[in-house]
């Protein structure tokens, strides 16, 4: 447990590694309880195992506080690192679940509508028509996964934008900041200009940004918004999940949207010779975790979720078209390309 500032308070709670996406190994999740006049709030509850629910007992309880007097817990996104543990949290507590409401599991359910062999059938198929070989995609994962994330907690209070929160003398900001899931929402603390960035901002790597063919929309557009969004916010200190604190978020945010800048332009300089698969764009570009050939399986479908997100992004400016021939997507340059933009 680590104190941030008058009042708010750091807790690391462990995240096992993923064993078919070791490369993504981030070693805890950091949650943060923030002390009103009577009672708190709880930001984030880290990951559903016996290990981390008793990492955040121990810690929170060092903290000075006590159960009962827990009053909101929020959540980030619905990814089981955030939100695994809110169902320990409130049977110990009196608190209310807040989320945006695209992301509660109640919302992923009405937007995964079907049955889960379904809807992982049809994303299957999907991944296939972008160019990802049938074996590769088999080697994907049960829909056990989905089926998880959907029995996790719901939330009690829904949030639909920006909101204001206020407890026991603490206003609390909701900022709807969407990319890196569709409801991620970041929390600034205006007394203290403090951001809890959630996964929207991370010190060192870069937030994945997805786009899933059976969902559609713009994610890496509504993130580069998001980013946007945060300029003119005056803060001291990024509080975010993984990693560590840090300050200069202008500083930051100009990091990101460079990485993006140039992901775009590599993605453009792939099929600059001819109409690829977004399969074939993914292995062009310069992964941080290394080449092509040596990623695990999943670890590639996350980098051509990824890579989609960019594409998708490239159509919509009028940058790429797509065609289909025999059922695979390619997708070429638009002559006489426009400048990039947001």
């Amino acid at each position: 447990m680590r104190k941030i500032a008058p009042g708010v308070y750091q807790i690391k709670v462990p995240l096992p590694c993923d064993p078919e996406v070791p490369e993504s190994n981030l070693g805890y999740t950091l949650v943060y309880l923030i002390e009103g006049h009577d009672g708190w709030t709880m930001i984030d509850s880290g990951g559903n195992t016996p290990e981390g629910l008793e990492a955040l007992d121990t810690q929170f309880h060092a903290a000075g506080a006590q159960w009962e007097d827990v009053r909101d817990l929020i959540v980030t996104h619905f990814h089981a690192d955030h939100l695994g543990l809110a169902s320990a949290v409130r049977e110990r507590s009196k608190a209310k679940l807040i989320m945006h409401e695209l992301d509660a599991p109640s919302a992923l359910l009405k937007r995964w509508a079907g049955s889960l062999d379904e809807r992982a059938n049809a994303l299957v198929d999907a991944l296939v028509a972008q160019g990802m070989p049938r074996d590769a995609v088999q080697q994907m994962g049960p829909p056990a996964r989905m089926q998880a994330i959907l029995n996790m907690a719901d939330a009690d209070v829904l949030v639909n934008g920006n909101h204001v929160l206020r407890r026991d003398g603490v206003e609390l900001h909701i900022l709807w900041t969407p990319g890196h899931t569709p409801g991620h929402i970041s929390v600034y603390y205006p007394a203290q200009k403090l951001l809890f960035s959630g996964d929207h901002l991370l010190p060192r790597i870069t937030p994945n940004i997805p786009y899933f063919p059976i969902v559609g929309g713009n994610p890496l557009g509504d993130y580069l918004r998001s980013l946007d969004k945060l300029e003119s916010v005056s803060v001291d200190w990024v509080l975010p999940p993984h990693e560590g604190t840090f300050r200069n978020l202008q500083k930051r945010l100009a990091e990101l949207r460079r990485h993006h800048d140039r992901r775009l332009r590599e993605t453009l300089a792939a099929v600059r010779d001819g109409p690829r698969t977004a399969w074939q764009i993914a292995s062009k570009i310069r992964w941080r975790v290394g080449t092509w050939a040596e990623m695990a399986s999943r670890t590639r479908q996350f980098a051509l979720m990824e890579t989609l997100a960019h594409i998708r992004h490239l159509v919509e400016q009028g940058k790429l078209r797509e065609t289909q021939r025999d059922g695979v997507v390619y997708y070429g340059l638009v002559e006489a390309s426009k400048p990039l933009k947001r």
